[in-house]
């Protein structure tokens, strides 16, 4: 029993170190708290996590050779997703609860599923985690084991989430008051997070091109 605690805790604080930094899941899950979506925002996270859940699940049945030629449109579509997402946001500013009518706000489920899927870095993520925990030697029953790494790693994510819908709600009345500079902020980092994917994907592509030349 304490080896299986021992797992459930070592993926939990795996996954909510990896989900605490600012990033494009919790701050769309923040700005949904604070336009008064609680539901949403649960909705939002849910559907995260279950991908999330996916992916470590994939990285786990050594099931990675999937056709890379589709693998490489997943970067580009998320920066769109994110351009998309950065100047709603910002186009929002004075215009009273129209957040409120962005897809986001309306299908937190749906935008969750599409956003999460589409985050380039979950797969090597967990795949790393992976081997470093297979070379420890954490799995034993690996059909045990396993069921509750998954689990820890629910809880992890599900912690991060927690802490940036509670923060919203706790902050809720001086973050409405300065709504327009957040949904300004928000968007800006939805930008700038499809700029670092965009630059990322350009050196790896450099990268593919020196070696080929």
């Amino acid at each position: 029993m304490w080896s299986y605690l021992k797992i459930i805790a070592i993926a939990a604080f795996i996954s909510l170190v990896g989900s605490l930094p600012l990033g494009a899941l919790n701050m769309t899950a923040f700005q949904i708290t604070i336009a008064g979506s609680i539901s949403g925002a649960v909705l939002f996270s849910l559907a995260a996590i279950l991908i999330e859940l996916v992916y470590a699940r994939i990285s786990l049945m050594k099931i990675l050779q999937f056709n890379r030629k589709w693998s490489v449109f997943i970067p580009p579509v998320l920066a769109i997703v994110l351009v998309v997402l950065g100047v709603n946001s910002i186009t929002s500013v004075n215009h009273q609860n129209s957040i409120l009518t962005s897809s986001v706000i309306l299908f937190p489920f749906i935008a969750g599923l599409t956003m999460s899927a589409l985050n380039p870095m979950q797969i090597p993520f967990w795949t790393l985690w992976n081997n470093v925990m297979n070379e420890r030697r954490i799995f034993e029953n690996m059909r045990y084991d396993r069921f509750f790494y998954m689990a820890g790693i629910a809880i992890g994510s599900a912690l991060s989430f927690a802490f940036f819908i509670v923060l919203a709600l706790k902050f809720k009345t001086a973050f409405t008051k300065y709504l327009n500079d957040i949904n300004t902020i928000i968007g800006t980092l939805y930008i700038m997070f499809a700029l670092v994917l965009t630059i990322r994907m350009m050196l790896v592509h450099k990268k593919k091109f020196s070696t080929n030349s």
